[in-house]
C-alpha cells in the first residue's frame, strides 16, 4: 500500500510539474512573444509545445484532427514549413490581439509547392503573410486562430 501511495505522489508531482512548466511561459508577455514562441516551436517541429500556445478551444479543434493534429492543423493553414519569420504588426484591443507575421521558405521547399498561397519571391525566398488572432485565457495570451493573410508588407 505504501508503494502505491509513493507512486501516486510521484505521478501527481510529475503531472503538476508538466502542467505548471507549460503554463508559466504563457502567463506573461505580450501577444507577439506568444506568437514568436509558437513559431519557434513549430519551426523546430515541437508540436506539443506549439499546441501549448493555443487556446483550449483551439486545442479541442486540433484534437479532432487525430494523430499529429497540430502538425496537420499548421500545414493545412499554410503555416508549415517555413525557415524564417518576422513580426510585422501587432494590434491589440482589450482581450483580443492580432499579430501579422511574414513567413519565408526556400522556393524548393516541398511544403510550399503543395499549397496555393498568395506570396512573392524576395531574395531567393518565397514570402507570404500570416495573421494570428489571440485572446486572453486566464492571465495569458493564447492563439485562437491563424490564417494565411496573402501578400502583405
Amino acid at each position: 500500500m505504501r508503494s502505491v501511495g509513493i507512486g501516486l505522489l510521484v505521478l501527481f508531482v510529475g503531472v503538476a510539474g508538466w502542467f505548471v512548466s507549460g503554463r508559466l511561459a504563457l502567463t506573461a508577455g505580450p501577444p507577439e512573444a506568444v506568437v514568436r514562441e509558437f513559431l519557434r516551436a513549430a519551426s523546430a517541429g515541437d508540436w506539443g509545445r506549439a499546441e501549448s500556445y493555443v487556446t483550449s478551444h483551439a486545442r479541442y479543434r486540433i484534437g479532432q484532427e487525430g494523430l499529429n493534429g497540430m502538425e496537420q492543423f499548421a500545414t493545412t493553414r499554410l503555416l508549415h514549413p517555413f525557415t524564417q519569420f518576422t513580426i510585422v504588426r501587432v494590434e491589440s484591443d482589450g482581450d483580443k490581439a492580432t499579430v501579422l507575421v511574414r513567413l519565408a521558405s526556400p522556393p524548393g521547399n516541398p511544403g510550399v509547392g503543395a499549397h496555393i498561397v498568395a506570396g512573392r519571391m524576395e531574395g531567393g525566398m518565397f514570402v507570404h503573410a500570416h495573421r494570428f488572432i489571440l485572446q486572453r485565457e486566464g492571465r495569458a495570451w493564447r492563439i485562437y486562430e491563424f490564417e494565411d493573410a496573402g501578400v502583405q508588407p
